[in-house]
């Protein structure tokens, strides 16, 4: 894994290697992911306040992955299959990228996507990142699961169609789907087909939220699509190789709709969800399948689905555009200069044909687009050859760009999302009052200096009085039902909390941040990131707990503003009731500009 500076004025980033696979970018929050062979590119614009860099330039970081390497514990060695199953991508490829799609955030470390990599030896595998630019590791692999899945339903000794079954040919994404209205994150799901002509749609998720893999992959629902027959399969044009594919892999390209969702009350008293979705599909001869449409019906513990012919199932579908991500597919392959792109690509094709002395005999060749997670920058991808010649290269000069235009969105249309320290520490503020609600009484040390910081400062702002108030009454309402801490305290004298002064005061003692080098009192001011003790020592604090920071390795930072907050499973494991723990799962993106954290 390797990473390098790029700074582009026009010319666009310069990647060391050709696409491997038509539309070969896909755009999220983590960055624009670009399929290069044996390689994966990671691109993102990097912060750069250099006096050296001229206005209007952009520094991008770029970050190179090698994802054509398995282990053993990954992928285990496979015998050579007998020839009716052979396949060349399984046996002698050498595993370059041929799909790859960024899943919905929410999914992986800290909130963030994941990202889905199809190999050429038909072997899908999940990556991800806990935010660091070279922490990106494969933590699935897909195969694994479709295989134990089907050796439930597959005679041991058809050792040829179970070989074919842990083939996967395509692969999608599903938008999430919320549990119920209003929430922010949603379940996932993933829809494969493989070598055995079947699309099994899988639930992923988490067993716990933090750290990599432990992975929960759960198959939902299979159907055969044997029936699927191109309509170009018997063309007199077709060469061979042409009816071969066409009959071998009947599906290239997937895409899910948005989900219908209807919300009901089952009887005992359970809510009972019921949602549809339509699957369309697309053969290796660019023509759209038999539209297909999926149903769940899941409750807060379990989950059950089936796929029908569109027709047995009736979908409302708002957004009829969806179906371009289809027919995108089939201009990947232009070589004509389309208009909305002459502008960025003036100077690259002047400056090709010019070192290559083409007079002006060369091409261009776009392999796939992206648009950036707020709409307001599309990506291409393209590489430049010389027409009406043979084109020799090898593979050190093979180069492809990523090239960038400007949607045209007003900024006045923009939302900004940041937001001052008042209002987030008012916020969680609000939140942890809130929380005492439902509190059963069992509190943690952490969570009595939570407490503690929030009541300081709280003291130190009178504009939130009222929320002072209420939360010095629901500490003393607490107080009467408590005896001692959860787990361990602090034999402080009172003096050290200046702020306690009536039935809430033995919280507030337990509470009271101290140091760990010398024991003294920490106290709270008004520059939040840091923490200074009454005898000169410096930390960090907590920018959403307000908590200091006096240990190495138990914070995490906002990868778009570099503020520093606690980790809260490196501290140790704590109640689901903990404060700390429902404080960092409600704020669980940096609640100063949304952005996803890191390390």
């Amino acid at each position: 894994m390797s990473k390098q500076h790029v700074l582009t004025h026009s010319q666009g980033v310069v990647l060391a290697a050709y696409p491997s696979c038509e539309n070969c970018l896909t755009w999220s929050v983590d960055g624009l992911a670009v399929a290069g062979g044996q390689n994966l590119y990671i691109v993102n614009r990097a912060i750069d306040r250099s006096p050296t860099v001229m206005q209007g330039d952009t520094r991008w970081s770029v970050i190179t992955v090698r994802v054509n390497q398995f282990l053993q514990s990954d992928w285990p060695e496979q015998q050579l299959a007998a020839l009716p199953h052979l396949s060349i991508g399984e046996e002698q490829s050498d595993s370059v990228v041929v799909g790859l799609s960024w899943s919905p955030p929410g999914l992986g470390i800290h909130r963030r996507p994941v990202l889905a990599v199809l190999t050429s030896n038909l072997i899908l595998s999940i990556w991800e990142t806990n935010g660091s630019q070279r922490g990106w590791q494969r933590t699935c692999v897909l195969n694994q699961h479709l295989s134990a899945y089907k050796s439930t339903k597959i005679d041991n000794n058809d050792t040829g169609r179970a070989r074919r079954s842990v083939r996967i040919r395509a692969f999608a994404w599903s938008e999430p789907l919320l549990m119920s209205p209003g929430t922010r994150w949603g379940k996932h799901h993933l829809a494969v087909i493989d070598d055995e002509k079947n699309l099994t749609f899988f639930g992923i998720s988490k067993r716990v939220n933090e750290g990599y893999g432990n992975w929960s992959v759960a198959p939902i629902c299979s159907t055969l699509v044997a029936s699927w027959k191109s309509k170009a399969g018997n063309s007199p044009g077709m060469t061979k190789l042409q009816r071969t594919i066409a009959e071998s892999s009947p599906v290239k390209h997937i895409a899910i709709e948005p989900w219908h969702i209807d919300y009901e009350i089952a009887p005992p008293g359970r809510t009972q969800y019921t949602a549809a979705s339509s699957i369309i599909c697309e053969n290796s001869q660019g023509e759209k399948l038999p539209e297909l449409a999926i149903k769940i019906s899941f409750n807060e513990a379990d989950m059950t689905g089936n796929i029908y012919p569109s027709s047995s199932v009736n979908v409302q579908n708002d957004q009829p555009d969806l179906r371009k991500t289809l027919q995108d597919f089939r201009i990947v392959h232009s070589t004509s200069i389309q208009p909305e792109w002459q502008h960025a690509l003036k100077q690259i094709c002047a400056d090709f044909d010019r070192q290559n002395h083409l007079n002006g005999l060369f091409r261009v060749r776009f392999w796939g687009f992206a648009t950036s997670p707020d709409t307001q920058v599309e990506a291409a991808c393209i590489s430049l050859h010389p027409w009406d010649t043979y084109e020799y290269t090898s593979a050190v000069h093979e180069k492809s760009r990523i090239i960038f235009r400007s949607l045209g969105t007003a900024d006045g249309l923009m939302v900004d999302l940041h937001k001052s320290e008042d209002q987030v520490l008012a916020s969680a503020l609000d939140f942890v009052v809130r929380s005492l609600d439902h509190c059963d009484g069992r509190l943690s040390t952490v969570d009595c200096k939570l407490l503690h910081a929030f009541l300081a400062w709280a003291s130190l702002h009178p504009e939130h009085v009222e929320t002072h108030r209420r939360l010095r009454d629901k500490m003393v309402e607490l107080q009467h039902g408590l005896a001692h801490p959860a787990s361990g305290s602090d034999d402080i004298e009172a003096s050290h909390a200046r702020t306690s002064d009536g039935p809430a005061a033995y919280l507030l003692l337990s509470g009271v941040d101290l140091c760990d080098v010398c024991g003294s009192h920490i106290p709270l001011n008004f520059e939040i990131p840091v923490a200074i003790c009454q005898s000169g020592h410096s930390f960090s604090r907590c920018c959403l707990s307000l908590l200091t920071i006096q240990e190495p390795g138990i914070s995490k930072y906002c990868a778009t503003c570099d503020r520093q907050f606690l980790d809260v499973p490196k501290l140790g494991s704590f109640d689901g009731q903990s404060l700390l723990v429902q404080l960092f799962d409600a704020f669980d993106t940096c609640p100063y500009c949304d952005g996803r954290y890191r390390g």
